[in-house]
């Protein structure tokens, strides 16, 4: 049994990077049990949903706008103990259709179907590259240039975490990874533009490329897996995968980090490295910008269209951990959360659900919240569906 630890994941090569050449369609969606998730482009689609919703937006960064929903069927509630379901897209339905772009996750069906527009696509690139703590901050800064300016064809993130293996033994480390839909040649002239940038050569570096299925087994942490061992054993007879616990935040990063800020996440993680009690965790980076920088604010549910990143906060433990160990880890990162806040916005991401956020509708759905109430009070006037973070009825 194999546990995967999230920014392990992250990092090798990059967690939930970018769906290449997939293009959403239609969706249906029931209203009436389970869940789904869609992605935030602007494209048509058709989805079918039953009363749980699409979850938020794509990862970042959706550069292509790969992954959109044309359409879909959602099941969803119309009297006690009957279900209806509708297909929407953006003629029908088409209020159901822009909620679940980003503001779904269970508030109003459960999406049973997706029509999808996919493309053609080769070979990818990918690569990671990994520098010693010295150079975390000279990393960190032009990677925030780079990455969101870079070709629509790439997509980055920005790991700063404790407990990697370094030429100096078990250190913290900063590291970049991505994927970029072209040639390998083309990614390596890009990778050398951030090396330059930061002055200091990676003690690792990998410039490789890979065929779309075995890149998507890297991007889920089963690199030297089958798709059949990349399970947990409760999914799949032979699966390889533990769950481990941890606990997570995020904040949307709206403009370039400053030195102070940078500072901060770096202490954070000295921090954690040198703590008796705590281990794997620290901080990502995901590059926004491109596709999900294009789509305007109000034009789906996921309202982050201006940001230049999103910042995910990451502490785990293992299951036999005692009590003190699990409470350390929270106060770990609710510390490192609250010393952010002034370099980062008030926005969070909430497909990483933070049930300790005061201001959780403002923070994951800002302006376009009071427009999925009114969703809800039509879709779902019963609150069938609803958990502590779930669209309200107003």
């Amino acid at each position: 049994m194999r546990r995967r630890d999230f920014l392990k994941l992250a990092g090798g090569l990059a967690a939930g990077a970018t769906a290449v050449g997939a293009r959403s369609t239609p969706t249906t969606i029931h209203h009436g049990h389970g869940s789904t998730s869609t992605s935030q482009s602007s494209t048509t689609s058709t989805t079918q949903v039953s009363s749980t919703s699409v979850p938020a937006p794509v990862m970042p960064r959706d550069r292509l706008e790969l992954g959109s929903s044309l359409q879909g069927r959602l099941a969803r509630p119309s009297s006690p103990g009957y279900s209806v379901t509708v297909t929407c897209d953006a003629v029908h339905h088409s209020d159901l259709f822009w909620a679940l772009r980003g503001g779904g996750g269970g508030s109003f069906g459960v999406v049973t179907r997706f029509s999808f527009l996919t493309h053609p696509i080769g070979t990818l690139g990918l690569f990671t590259l990994v520098w010693p703590w010295s150079s975390a901050a000279a990393t960190t800064s032009p990677w925030q240039d780079w990455a969101p300016a870079a070709p629509d064809e790439l997509w980055s993130n920005c790991l700063l975490v404790a407990d990697q293996s370094t030429p100096a033994g078990e250190a913290p480390a900063a590291r970049v990874t991505g994927v970029y839909v072209g040639s390998q040649a083309a990614l390596q002239t890009l990778v050398d533009e951030l090396v330059s940038e930061v002055g200091a050569s990676p003690f690792t570096t990998f410039v490789g490329s890979a065929t779309y299925l075995d890149t998507m087994l890297i991007e889920g942490g089963c690199a030297d897996d089958s798709v059949n061992e990349c399970h947990l054993p409760s999914q799949n007879p032979v699966g390889l995968l533990d769950r481990a616990p941890f606990v997570a935040k995020s904040n949307i990063v709206d403009s370039k980090l400053s030195a102070a800020g940078i500072a901060t996440l770096l202490d954070a993680v000295e921090q954690r490295q040198a703590s008796p009690v705590l281990s794997g965790g620290g901080f990502v980076l995901d590059a926004a910008g491109g596709a999900i920088n294009r789509v305007a604010p109000d034009a789906t549910a996921y309202v982050h269209r201006r940001s230049l990143a999103m910042l995910q906060y990451s502490a785990s433990w293992v299951d036999s951990s005692p009590p003190t160990v699990v409470a350390a880890n929270r106060q770990w990162i609710e510390t490192a959360w609250r010393l952010m806040r002034p370099y980062v916005s008030s926005g969070a991401y909430s497909n990483y659900a933070d049930p300790d956020l005061v201001d959780w509708e403002q923070a994951y759905w800002g302006s376009n919240f009071t427009k999925l109430t009114e969703v809800k009070r039509a879709y779902d006037p019963g609150n069938v569906f609803h958990f502590p973070q779930s669209i309200p009825l107003g």
